[in-house]
């Protein structure tokens, strides 16, 4: 089983911010994780906006010390195509990002780790869960 981490699950797991979300991610193989290029890119953006700067950077650091970081594939550009296709024309897009990582995790054929699942659950055959539920 292949699990990609959205951004909240990150920011989550990096923080301790729940207690049976570190457990169950200790619990499972880490190479059954991944995060999307994507992802790295949103945690970055935290780092460089926030005040503390140097703390979080050194949090962001030791987390990809043992995370995988997955490059965006040319094929979730297709499964993208068709998630924003599908979401405008049911009047029900979610961000830009949102759709990115969600057809990368279509891509590799990965449940999608999230606390966003009201938005995440418009995306017909994604595979997501919440384990913060």
């Amino acid at each position: 089983m292949h699990f990609m981490l959205d951004t909240n699950i990150c920011s989550y797991i990096i923080k301790n911010y729940s207690e049976r979300l570190v457990t169950r991610f200790k619990e499972t193989d880490i190479e059954q994780f991944s995060i999307s290029s994507i992802v790295l890119g949103e945690l970055w953006f935290g780092v460089v906006r926030s005040p503390n700067r140097a703390k979080i950077e050194r949090f962001i650091e030791d987390f990809l010390r043992f995370i995988h970081v997955a490059p965006y594939p040319e094929k979730a550009a297709f499964h993208y195509g068709e998630i924003r296709h599908f979401l405008s024309s049911h009047g029900r897009l979610i961000s830009g990002n949102d759709m990115l990582i969600a057809a990368h995790a279509m891509a590799e054929n990965a449940t999608l780790i999230t606390n966003n699942t009201k938005e995440f659950s418009r995306i017909p055959g994604l595979k997501i869960e919440n384990w913060l539920e």
